[in-house]
């Protein structure tokens, strides 16, 4: 883009136009200019004489440079285009008609060259590859352009929010230290009578049936419900603390698939699970697109292989690409090797690259160990180095310590040094948090803390306490937010000091309303309104959200009265697009749709924003939650999020409409895309 750029400003001329022309026509009269130019120097170009030139790229060009000449804000005076190569009396800018020869050149060159053919519902650029910046975030730079695509694929039929669980006198029942779901199967631990173990297993079988209750202190926090036929998987359903179905897998032919009862897949971003078992455990599994063909899956990995103890517990975990190499998963780690304690519970996983040789995670650990109490709750986990000795991650830390109370609930966690007693800080320079919980081990209260146990923000722009109030389906309905000394603070994103939601019976949220500390309703931050209604579809995803002003009635933001949703082939939300009362698009501030864009680890890479003819807009302003140029005075259209090797957030990278650098915002001090 930088070139056809290039080529408006060697076609912007010196002579004054009388000041009867018209904006429009002045535009109009600069494109028209630049293409009798490019079509008379062009045919003296011996490379060019078998391009398909003037015929096919004129039209485009054409309308490329209006676009151009009108975001440019040309004035009229400026646009008496003069192709004779004189040099512009302006000081900005000396550019002869051989400078423009050259760019017109490559510019058509690059677009007469044959591209590979785009797989049917691609998600395009609205920009070229060729010529923006080098770091200018477009699909194929995400690695993503075969892979998220628009066409919906066949999901099947939604599953039921209950299951009618067996009677317990048909089942035989067992206790156990330790179990750990296998997706396909149960393992466990030897049975045991029950022990004074805060957490612990209970596991009922009868024929073709395995129920397993997962207990915290005498309660039930989950349950899993294994269904064979013939000794092979048929089924696995998952149900929450509150016996609801959580989601469910389906088995057949060497292949799974999972549903929540929202609609939602309930696989790591694949379509499908292909699989192989040995001794009717999990021996692999491999990510599928709905196609069937392989894909990498929310990690990277497109399948994983198991080693596994005589009760089914993982030894070794290898992570291979769809070539069958071995491939980083996020945390930057190939090959896992895993050491067990009594219960089979893991105690130390060590980190190692293709060849088997110790290797650091991203986060900079060799490996990690846990530690536990006599009743089995968590205490200490520890960064290892090569020689299994403590060793500072990227953050900084290198211990964490976590207390729980009497029902198994934590109410701890403190960061240390290597030393194990030198208070240390994570990339939002907190040291430690402290929870309440309430009877479910539900947070009811959250509060950051700072190396001298001083509550302190939980990270730019945030709150150092956070208090939720639940439903009785573990809906959060209310948070208030307090800063460091506890006076009313604001939530992270609008600032505001109380959100209240409301939930469907699947969970999802179907309105949010913004309040003050006195209880009032309020407007969300600079957003215009006070609330927000979302309307959901049968795959359990959010696609419309249409605004409300204090006293609950149709409000706007910022003029808009609606946003639409698209979602991709993965369910990423990759279109946005601002609707009025008439449901028609609406431009706020320069755009109408915005584009968001997915890395292959299925990570936000990019946002970019077009206008009402799905060109690059110029956005003159901000979205809550985030930093922009010059506070959002500066109009951008693109911004890429540049994250550490952890996954973290470094930095946001801004565009302008030509696809060329704008500015970078650093994350450790400004509130960041993510």
């Amino acid at each position: 883009m930088k070139k056809l750029v290039l080529v408006a400003i060697v076609f912007a001329g010196c002579r004054d136009t009388p000041a009867t022309d018209s904006a429009g026509a002045a535009r109009a009269s600069c494109a028209t200019i630049g293409v009798d130019f490019a079509r008379s120097v062009l045919p003296k170009q011996s490379a060019m004489r078998d391009a398909a030139w003037p015929r096919e790229l004129a039209p485009e060009l054409q309308k490329k440079l209006q676009q151009v000449c009108a975001k440019d804000h040309w004035t009229v005076a400026a646009l008496a285009c003069m192709p004779d190569g004189a040099t512009c009396p302006n000081a900005q800018a000396k550019l002869h008609k051989r400078d423009a020869l050259s760019i017109v050149t490559d510019l058509v060159m690059a677009k007469a060259a044959t591209p590979q053919a785009s797989p049917k519902g691609a998600i395009g650029s609205p920009l070229p590859e060729v010529g923006p910046h080098p770091d200018y975030p477009t699909p194929v730079a995400a690695g993503t352009d075969k892979i998220f695509l628009t066409e919906e694929p066949d999901r099947g039929a939604r599953v039921a929010s209950t299951y009618a669980l067996p009677a317990r006198t048909s089942l035989t029942w067992t206790n156990h230290a330790h179990c750990a779901d296998q997706k396909a199967s149960l393992a466990c631990s030897a049975a045991a009578p029950a022990a004074d173990r805060l957490w612990s297993w209970r596991v009922g079988k009868a024929k073709d049936l395995v129920v397993a209750e997962a207990i915290r202190d005498k309660q039930v926090y989950a349950t899993y419900i294994y269904v064979t036929a013939n000794g092979a998987p048929v089924e696995r359903v998952e149900l929450d603390m509150f016996g609801q179905v959580e989601a469910k897998l389906m088995f057949a032919a060497g292949r799974y698939t999972g549903r929540q009862p929202s609609g939602r897949n309930a696989l790591p971003a694949c379509g499908a699970m292909a699989y192989t078992l040995d001794k009717g455990h999990l021996e692999t599994h491999s990510c599928l697109q709905w196609s069937g063909e392989p894909m990498r899956d929310l990690t990277r990995v497109a399948t994983t292989r198991y080693v596994r103890d005589a009760n089914g517990f993982v030894l070794d975990e290898l992570r291979l690409d769809i070539d069958g190499k071995p491939i980083s998963k996020n945390d930057g780690v190939p090959h896992l090797v895993y050491e067990l304690d009594a219960t089979g519970a893991v105690a130390v996983e060590r980190y190692k690259d293709g060849d088997d040789k110790p290797m650091a995670s991203d986060g900079a650990c060799y490996g990690l160990r846990t530690e536990r109490d006599a009743r089995g709750s968590e205490i200490r986990r520890t960064c290892l180095g090569p020689d299994d000795k403590p060793i500072a991650r990227v953050s900084g830390t290198s211990v964490e310590l976590y207390r729980t109370d009497g029902n198994g609930c934590r109410t701890e966690l403190r960061r240390y040094t290597p030393d194990g007693t030198t208070a240390a800080v994570d990339h939002d320079r907190v040291h430690g948090i402290s929870y309440v919980n309430d009877d479910r081990c539900q947070v009811t209260q959250r509060t950051c803390l700072d190396a001298k146990e001083v509550p302190v923000a939980c990270g730019v722009s945030r709150p150092a306490r956070q208090v939720d109030r639940y439903d009785d389906r573990g809906n959060v309905i209310a948070s208030k937010h307090h800063g460091p000394t506890g006076v009313p603070g604001g939530d992270g994103v609008y600032q505001v000091f109380e959100l209240r939601n409301r939930f469907d019976e699947f969970g999802n949220r179907i309105e949010q309303r913004c309040y003050n500390p006195g209880g009032a309703a309020v407007d969300c931050g600079a957003t215009g309104y006070a609330g927000e209604v979302v309307t959901w579809d049968e795959a359990g995803r959010a696609v419309e959200f249409r605004y409300l002003d204090t006293a609950g009635k149709p409000g706007t933001n910022l003029g808009s009265s609606a946003r639409r949703l698209r979602y991709d082939n993965y369910d990423h939300p990759f279109e946005t697009r601002l609707l009025d009362a008439k449901n028609e698009l609406f431009a706020m501030r320069g755009q109408s749709i915005r584009r968001d864009l997915y890395d292959a680890a299925h990570r936000h890479f990019a946002v970019l924003l077009l206008d009402k003819t799905s060109e690059p807009a110029l956005y003159n302003g901000c979205y809550v939650g985030a930093t922009c140029p010059a506070g959002g005075a500066t109009p951008w259209h693109a911004v890429r999020i540049v994250r550490r090797s952890d996954g973290s957030v470094e930095t946001n990278q801004f565009f302008d409409a030509r696809g060329q650098l704008m500015t970078t915002t650093d994350c450790r001090t400004a509130q960041c895309f993510d």
